[in-house]
């Protein structure tokens, strides 16, 4: 929505460096020694004018990664395994030699491998006996979007992935996996309100969506083109908190983040559009007051 700059008052720029916070997690936290102080009457009018930081967040957070080997039993009880993925920015062969590693310490060397298929960018898993990967509440699998997992209608992950073949079995994975972290994050400010919503509807205090605009450990520098402004409802800013999220609501802890925030004072007009919309409202727009209606004329005489 656009605004009128209707005061003659200067506007506030306030840098903000990630190397003056008073803490970092899980907001970067600034104490302003100059608060922001809104006159009595007016608004202020908050906006992000620029965002800057480091494209070093990781595209993995304490993951795992579950399945069951020898599910027939063949030569023996099928053992069931929950690797952990740390924390991390993984790609495809880093997690495949994760995966061969961890299997030839608990498995033994060769028998359960990880494969890339280049020409279509999937994961397989290669075995000589029955094998399935799975996501239970005992035995959770939470990297399921970056491995290849399949989503039914209702957008829920399909478990279990079977294996097929026979005398060797092998697991393709149905979806190319994705190690890209996602295509955009969140700058999120506490302690105000804001009247944005998210893809399911709820309210939320996001300042603005930052597209990763640049490849991984290069800086990504966001001016916005078309710049949101919020009204604020609180006559004094002392402290500011700020954090970014990715897509999937997880806080991201960047290793560094600069933020120029833009603070104007407006007027706001009054605005009363209750009823707007109706017939009544329109009518009571509409019709002309001060003239007084016309006694209708006695078409019959009587």
């Amino acid at each position: 929505m656009a605004y009128l700059i209707n005061t003659p008052l200067q506007t506030n720029t306030v840098y903000l460096d990630s190397v003056n916070c008073v803490s970092r997690a899980p907001n970067f936290s600034y104490n302003l020694a100059t608060p922001i102080r809104c006159p009595v009457s007016l608004k202020i009018l908050l906006s992000v004018e620029n965002v800057t930081f480091r494209n070093t967040l990781p595209n993995v957070t304490n993951g795992t990664f579950s399945f069951i080997y020898d599910t027939l039993g063949l030569n023996g009880a099928p053992q069931i395994y929950t690797m952990p993925v740390p924390t991390g920015i993984y790609s495809m062969n880093s997690f495949k030699n994760l995966f061969n590693e961890y299997t030839n310490t608990n498995i033994g060397a060769g028998l359960f491998v990880c494969k890339v298929d280049m020409t279509n960018f999937k994961f397989s898993f290669a075995s000589t006996v029955p094998c399935q990967i799975i996501n239970t509440d005992v035995y959770p699998t939470t990297i399921g979007r970056q491995v290849g997992v399949t989503y039914t209608d209702d957008n829920v992950e399909v478990y279990p992935i079977n294996s097929v073949g026979s005398p060797a079995e092998t697991i393709f994975m149905p979806r190319s996996f994705d190690w890209s972290g996602g295509q955009y994050v969140f700058l999120k400010m506490a302690s105000v309100t804001l009247n944005n919503i998210n893809s399911l509807g709820d309210i939320n205090d996001t300042l603005i969506r930052v597209p990763i605009n640049c490849n991984l450990g290069y800086v990504v520098n966001y001016r916005p083109t078309d710049v949101i402004r919020f009204i604020i409802q609180r006559s004094e800013i002392n402290t500011i908190q700020l954090r970014l999220e990715d897509q999937y609501n997880n806080i991201l802890s960047p290793d560094d983040l600069q933020v120029v925030l833009r603070v104007d004072f407006i007027s706001p007009p009054e605005v009363d559009t209750r009823g707007e919309g109706t017939i009544d409202f329109y009518w009571g727009e509409n019709t002309p007051t001060g003239i007084e209606e016309e006694e209708q004329e006695d078409i019959f005489g009587a």
